[in-house]
Parts: C-alpha cells; sequence; structure tokens
C-alpha cells in the first residue's frame, strides 16, 4: 500500500499571488490603508487576486497581464530615483509586513480550500494524505474546507460507516476512528489561523506506558508510515523532517516513552493538548493520517482470543528498524558475552530471583545482568539486549525487546502457574519472524506451591475478592486459563500477576542446548539472512511416459542464474491421476528438478502443477502441464 504523494502548491501559483495581492494593492492605493478597515474594499481586493488566479489557472504561461505586474514590481523595486526608491520600499514592506503575511495565507485557505487523496477500500486499511487539514480547538474537531479548488480521491460514499479510517495500528478498534467536519472555506476569512507548513504525520498512541504496545503497535508503524508518507529511506535526511502530531488524549508525562518517539523527528512533537490550548485554528499543509499496519504480527483478543495477525512480517522489516533506532539512541555495535534477566519489581514477581542467577553464573560461567525499568533506561536496556546470548523474563512486554537480540540468541519466556505458553505468544511469533535467527524456548510453572497470588488486590490488578464465592473458588481451582478475550478476564488477571518460585534446574536444561558448540553469535552480526528474493514462474515442465514411468523435469526461474549461488530453490508438486475409477490428488516437496512416479496404467491420465520455494518458504506462482 502507499500514499500518493502530491505535489505542493508551486512556487509559480505562490509568486503569482502574492505578487497579484501587492500589486493589486498598489494599482488601488487609496485602498491600501482601508484593507484592513473596510470590508467592502477587502472583498474588492480578494475577488481581484481571485480573478488574476484563475486567469492563471486557465493558461499553461502566464497571462500578459501578470507578465506586465511581475515587470511593473521588479522596475518599481529597482528604481533609483530617491523618491520612487522610497515609495516602492513602502509598497514592498506593505506586501511582506507579518499581519499581511497571516492574510495572504488565509486567502489562499480560502481559495485553495482542503483536498484529500486515500488508499485503501475500507477503514481498516485506509491511508489519507490531506491538504491543508485544519483543527478548530474551540470545537476539538478536524475540519476540511470546501472550495472549487478542493480534490477528492478514494473517499468512501459514506465516511461514518464507520468511520473513515483509523489512526491507530489496531484494526476496527473505535479508540482509533477518525473523520472530519466539513465547511466552507469561506468560513476561515474571519478565523485567526495558524499554519504548519510542510508535511506532518497525525496518529494516536495506543497505550504509550506500555512497552509492548509502544514498540509493537506506535513506532514500527510509524517507521513505516514515515517511509510511506516521505517517499524515502530511513537514511535520508528528509526522513526526520516530518512533524509528528499525536492527537490522541494521552498526556505528555511520560517521560521515558517521549524519549522514544522523539528519536522519529529532528522537530518537536505536537501534542493534541497543545492544539487543544490555542486560539487560533490549525491548519497542516501536508497532513499524513493513519498508521501503516502491515508490520504488527500480533492481535490482542479484542474480536478473538489473541494471537498471530496473519500479517506476512518479514525480519528485514523489523532489523531495519532496530538499526534505525540504535543509531538514534547512539548505541555502538560491540562484543560480548553474557545472559539478560529481565526483572520485575512489582507484579508478576520471580521470587528466587538472586538463586536463578547464582545458578546460571555457576553452570554457564558467565555473566548475568539483571535489568528492569526501574533501574536502567530504555536505551541501557536495549544496549544490553543487542549483545546478549540469552534473554530470560517472565511473560511481560519488556520481552519486545528481544527484537534487538542478535542472530542465534535464545529467548526464554517464563509463564506463571495455570497461564499455558501457547496462548499467549506475542514474543514467540516475534523471534520466529522468518530470518530473525532466533531460538524461543518457554517454560511453566506446573506446580501451583510454587505460586504466590493476591485475591485480595484490586480487580485490574489480578484481585477477585469482588466476585461471589462459586466464581471465586472456580478461578482458585483452575488448571488452566481458559480462552479469552481482552482485557478484563478474571482467571487471566487472577493468574497472569502471580508471583513464581522458578524451577531453576529446569531453567537451566532448558538453556543448555543454546550455550553448546560454537559461541555464533559472539561477534558483530550484519544484515539479516531473510530471503528475500521469492521465485519467479517454473519455466517449463516437461512430463515423459515411458518404461512404466512418469519422468517429471522442472526448468527453474530464469531468474536463478543471476541470484547469489547460495540461492537454492526447492519444488512443490501438485500431481492430479484422473482415471475410469475417479480421481486423486498427491503433493510433493523435492529438491531437484527431475522427479519420476510409477506408470502402470496407459489410460490414466495426469495434471501436474509445479512451483519454486526459497529458503524462507516464500513460495512463486504455480506453473501446470497435462500428461
Amino acid at each position: 500500500m502507499s500514499i500518493e504523494r502530491v505535489p505542493k502548491l508551486s512556487w509559480n501559483l505562490n509568486f503569482v499571488l502574492i505578487i497579484a495581492v501587492c500589486l493589486v494593492s498598489k494599482r488601488y492605493g487609496d485602498l491600501r490603508q482601508g484593507y484592513h478597515e473596510t470590508l467592502t474594499q477587502y472583498k474588492e481586493l480578494k475577488e481581484e487576486t481571485r480573478k488574476l488566479l484563475l486567469k492563471y489557472e486557465s493558461s499553461k504561461n502566464f497571462s500578459s497581464d501578470i507578465e506586465n505586474f511581475i515587470s511593473e514590481f521588479l522596475t518599481v523595486r529597482t528604481k533609483n530615483d530617491s523618491n520612487d526608491a522610497n515609495e516602492a520600499e513602502d509598497d514592498t514592506q506593505y506586501c511582506i509586513n507579518e499581519d499581511d503575511g497571516i492574510e495572504k495565507k488565509n486567502l489562499i485557505l480560502q481559495y485553495e480550500g482542503s483536498s484529500v487523496w486515500c488508499s485503501g477500500d475500507k477503514h481498516s486499511n485506509r491511508l489519507c494524505h490531506f491538504k491543508n487539514l485544519c483543527y478548530m480547538p474551540n470545537h476539538d474537531e478536524f475540519v476540511f474546507l470546501h472550495s472549487e479548488n478542493s480534490v477528492y480521491f478514494g473517499l468512501p460514499s459514506d465516511r461514518y460507516s464507520p468511520t473513515l479510517l483509523e489512526t491507530i495500528s489496531i484494526k476496527n478498534h473505535s479508540l482509533g476512528y477518525f473523520n472530519y467536519i466539513d465547511l466552507p472555506s469561506t468560513a476561515v476569512s474571519n478565523i485567526d489561523v495558524d499554519f504548519t507548513s510542510g508535511d506532518s504525520l497525525l496518529f494516536k498512541r495506543f497505550k504509550p506506558d506500555n512497552h509492548m504496545h509502544i514498540f509493537h503497535d506506535d513506532l514500527l508503524p510509524l517507521f513505516n508510515s514515515l517511509a510511506l508518507a516521505t517517499n524515502t529511506s530511513y537514511k535520508n535526511e528528509t526522513f526526520l523532517g516530518t512533524n509528528i502530531v499525536f492527537i490522541d488524549h494521552h498526556g505528555v508525562d511520560i517521560e521515558w516513552s517521549n524519549e522514544l518517539y522523539s528519536i522519529f523527528t529532528n522537530r518537536e512533537i505536537i501534542y493534541r493538548r497543545n492544539l487543544s490550548q490555542t486560539k487560533s485554528m490549525v491548519c497542516f499543509e501536508h497532513a499524513y493520517i493513519g498508521l501503516a499496519k502491515s508490520t504488527t504480527w500480533y492481535q490482542y483478543g479484542f474480536n478473538e482470543p489473541q494471537g498471530p495477525s496473519g500479517n506476512h512480517v518479514t525480519s528485514v522489516e523489523i532489523k531495519q528498524f532496530t538499526n534505525f533506532v540504535k543509531t538514534q539512541l547512539d548505541i555502538k555495535p560491540r562484543v560480548s558475552d553474557y545472559l539478560v534477566l529481565i526483572s520485575r519489581k512489582f507484579n508478576r514477581k520471580i521470587l528466587n530471583e538472586n538463586e536463578l542467577i547464582q545458578n546460571l553464573v555457576t553452570t554457564f560461567r558467565m555473566k548475568v545482568i539483571s535489568l528492569s525499568v526501574e533501574t536502567h533506561s530504555i536505551k541501557q536496556i536495549i544496549e544490553a539486549i543487542s549483545v546478549a546470548k540469552v534473554l530470560i523474563g517472565m511473560h511481560g512486554s519488556l520481552l519486545v525487546l528481544s527484537m534487538f537480540l542478535p542472530p542465534g540468541s535464545l529467548l526464554l519466556e517464563l509463564f506463571p502457574y495455570a497461564v499455558p505458553a501457547s496462548d499467549y505468544t506475542p514474543y514467540k511469533n516475534l523471534v520466529e519472524i522468518p530470518g530473525m535467527n532466533l531460538n524461543y524456548k518457554s517454560w511453566e510453572n506446573s506446580n501451583p506451591a510454587k505460586t504466590v497470588t493476591y485475591p485480595d488486590r484490586e480487580p485490574w490488578e489480578g484481585g477477585i475478592n469482588h466476585l461471589d464465592n462459586v466464581t471465586q473458588d472456580i478461578i482458585k481451582s483452575s488448571l488452566t486459563v481458559p480462552r479469552h478475550l481482552c482485557c478484563d478476564n478474571p482467571h487471566w488477571l487472577y493468574r497472569i500477576y502471580q508471583d513464581t518460585y522458578v524451577n531453576t534446574q529446569e531453567i537451566l536444561e532448558i538453556i543448555k542446548p543454546n550455550m553448546e558448540g560454537d559461541n555464533s553469535n559472539n561477534k558483530v552480526h550484519s544484515s539479516p539472512t531473510y530471503n528475500r528474493y521469492i521465485p519467479g514462474p517454473v519455466q517449463e515442465l516437461h512430463c515423459d511416459r515411458r518404461n512404466n514411468k512418469v519422468h517429471i523435469t522442472i526448468e527453474p526461474p530464469w531468474q536463478l542464474q543471476y541470484l547469489p549461488l547460495s540461492t537454492i530453490f526447492k519444488y512443490e508438486l501438485q500431481i492430479e491421476t484422473k482415471s475410469s475409477t475417479g480421481s486423486k490428488s498427491i503433493a510433493y516437496i523435492i529438491t531437484k528438478t527431475d522427479f519420476s512416479i510409477p506408470d502402470s496404467d496407459p489410460t490414466v491420465k495426469y495434471e501436474i502443477w509445479a512451483r519454486a520455494i526459497n529458503s524462507d518458504n516464500l513460495k512463486g506462482p504455480y506453473f501446470s502441464r497435462s500428461c
């Protein structure tokens, strides 16, 4: 999906507008001083400007009148006669003083109005680029200014069914719904307007106090949305030149998360609170609304129990993002050799954490670093994880930082009693993205005697004392949390906020295989090994029936001759046999281009389909042949 990038107002048109206003004011000198005082004169000035602009628009070249005006203007500005020069200086000053500049921008806004270009066939995948999208602070609404020059592209017939688009990366969540109020562009004639120039990306943060939601739902989609809006790579300087505008109602005082968002722009972040406290309408020259959702690999269970999102995410996208973050945080590549343990201080704690650390050190003769958000900055945590051999932690949001692990490393995720690892897999799905080259293991506490529950806490912290006794007994006696929707299921909250005495010996046994053999991650790794070469179609499929066999020969995709020598394709064959007794199909995966099957009945007909598959199981199109 791509956002159509529309050229900004040409300098010619801007220049003509400014010159026209200046020269009209000069031509009507008697009206100049009354420009701000007399509404009638003001309207005449606007109408003259409008006519000149329409005249310009109707021709590919400047009209002779406008050329004459420009020549006259330039002549006036270069007169050497002192009196004429002073007069010209006065006129020029009148044209460029600050208040008048605002008036001219207001005139441009009335003439141009707003425009919009959208892509996507429904609200959940629609992204829109607005020209002159405005915000009315007194109504806390965005407005679209309609004029004769407004452009509308890709808008649905019903913007409120259920909404125009979503400003968060979570699909079909009403929190992200976005729409605007329609106004005529003339409505701004008596309104003070502040203009935000250049490109602006407007979106809502989903949950900016949680690391998983920040990285998965906000930052990764933001990274890709900026690339779409600017049509550039993150290595291009213009990538950071976009205004980032939070249009949610979250606070501005989450200091550690603000640090993360701020690395995506070299401008000051704009908050909705900033907009709502202004007295003027705020108009964005180029506003891009919505976040690209293609890199979200997990869904949280709002409409069905949580699990993989179904998006095809690759390590190329993840690694480009992590490289950018490390560069912006000034994290340098380095070599190290240690284990990282994520420590939780307030809930879901490992109650025998010191015992676990001592056993890890003794067994593997390696340094173990314990990290927590209470004792380390986000930069320090990422820096440590980016060179760790093993990352260990209870199921929790900080494990999203496993995306920074070097290839060959292990993520070991620990789960409290009765919380099945197979039902909660955001971090497993992350490290198993094709090309990440990471290992994943999980450990579940199976011993109820090794858990500590807190039934008297608040419900959102796992407390259940507010429930009736029967429901409490069911929850306490359950052996596993049943499948559920997000987000306030009491079975889930009661179990996930337990503290745990982990079985250190079991954990050591899980880690050992990853510590044996060559310490492959004790070096600086370059780009991910994800195979981005998706196979093209098989060139030809030959079928030869002889000696009671069907001999099949595949001609590989022609691109193979240009690919690296290490590139290997395997092939999928689908063979359907048709005879008087019926038909049946058999599938084969082969590594060679020659294949044969028994053929004892010459009356049988064969339909054969073949396609190539690369090392990351990405498949090309089928090629078929009858035999």
